[in-house]
């Protein structure tokens, strides 16, 4: 009997796999939509189409124009699952996200990898924009999660979690009105300490450089922020100013020119984030000003990479480690427990003071 090699096509390669994982229950009512099923295997977008079709005929799933692709086949073949999933639900592809961020996620991935459970990274503006009720419900209906991790969020996504009692966990500051655990840097004590050590060094003319607060934490920061202006110089309106950046290292080094060409221009500013700090110290090399002697800066944040900055950044540095530690207690308890929600947790960095700050009386006989 002559031997032959049964060459199977790609589509059917591909219509076993997703078949397995339908059977294995990897996917509830619906399919990931086309683009990222099809990235997800490695396959063309038309063989993609053409597996689907198989399945459709096999009565597994149903192809509906415009919706996406529903499960309907016999769900009592589904095996068991065997692993707990945590979904990580953020705007930004990870290549693309803070490095310390990145850290926290590979940290708190292993360890849930090593109770057995698996962490699966989604990602996508289009979950965060307005009116993005329905895509984020498809996303939660069609993903096999046992619970939500929230990074990046806004109001919107995070007020559709809680009022859909999905169980879920902040990574971040949660917005005024929602009722959902979190765990985050206490940024609104953080910017207060930064204003109240600025005016201790004699400094009466500073600045909060920041993107518009559109994450929880962001508004924390500038409520910390006046605070500290407040209980430094009282309502003076000329001491303390909020100024919001554009992401784009042009408007950060527009808006820094500007600012040192005012009259009374600002002695000490406080920045948002690693990135941003560089940029406004590059302007200010650029126009041939000195950190600390003519300003003063603080970074709200910090990266790895600023150690090799001269002179170092004063900052504020909270390890991933710890930070990814206390997100894996919350979601093994919202597991396990999901009836109790755990306590919001606010964790306090440490102030790293690097030589980027001096006495202002000590600038002025620097510069002179």
């Amino acid at each position: 009997m002559p031997l032959t090699v049964v060459r199977i096509s790609v589509i059917d390669q591909t219509a076993a796999v997703i078949r397995d994982a339908i059977l294995n229950n990897e996917w509830r009512r619906w399919l990931p939509g086309e683009r990222r099923l099809s990235k997800d295997l490695g396959v063309g977008r038309n063989s993609l189409r053409a597996a689907l079709k198989i399945l459709e005929m096999e009565g597994m799933i149903k192809i509906i124009h415009r919706q996406g692709v529903q499960i309907i086949g016999n769900t009592s073949k589904r095996t068991t699952k065997k692993s707990h999933v945590v979904g990580v639900l953020s705007p930004s592809p990870i290549e693309t996200v803070y490095p310390r961020k990145i850290l926290y996620i590979d940290a708190l991935r292993d360890r849930l990898a090593k109770d057995g459970y698996i962490l699966k990274y989604y990602d996508g503006n289009h979950y965060f924009k307005t009116g993005s009720e329905k895509t984020v419900q498809r996303l939660v209906e069609q993903e096999q999660c046992d619970c939500w991790m929230l990074v990046a969020s806004n109001k919107a996504v995070q007020n559709w979690f809680s009022s859909n009692n999905i169980s879920c966990l902040i990574a971040g500051s949660r917005h005024q009105g929602i009722d959902l655990p979190f765990v985050d840097v206490d940024y609104q004590a953080l910017c207060r300490h930064a204003v109240v050590t600025l005016r201790r060094l004699g400094h009466r003319n500073i600045v909060y450089l920041t993107p518009p607060p559109l994450l929880a934490g962001d508004v924390r920061s500038e409520t910390g922020f006046l605070e500290g202006i407040n209980e430094c110089f009282g309502d003076n309106p000329e001491v303390g100013n909020i100024v919001h950046l554009d992401p784009s290292v042009d408007h950060i080094e527009h808006t820094v020119n500007r600012l040192m060409k005012q009259r009374s221009r600002p002695t000490a500013m406080l920045i948002n984030n690693a990135f941003q700090y560089l940029t406004v110290f590059s302007a200010l090399t650029q126009r041939g000003l000195r950190v600390p002697n003519e300003v003063s800066l603080i970074c709200r944040g910090s990266e790895y990479f600023q150690r090799y900055l001269r002179p170092t950044p004063a900052r504020y540095e909270q390890s991933p480690f710890l930070f990814a530690g206390k997100l894996y207690r919350n979601i093994k308890k919202l597991i396990h427990n999901p009836s109790k929600k755990p306590k919001p947790i606010l964790l306090i960095p440490d102030f790293v003071e690097g030589g980027s700050i001096s006495h202002r009386e000590l600038e002025r006989l620097q510069t002179r």
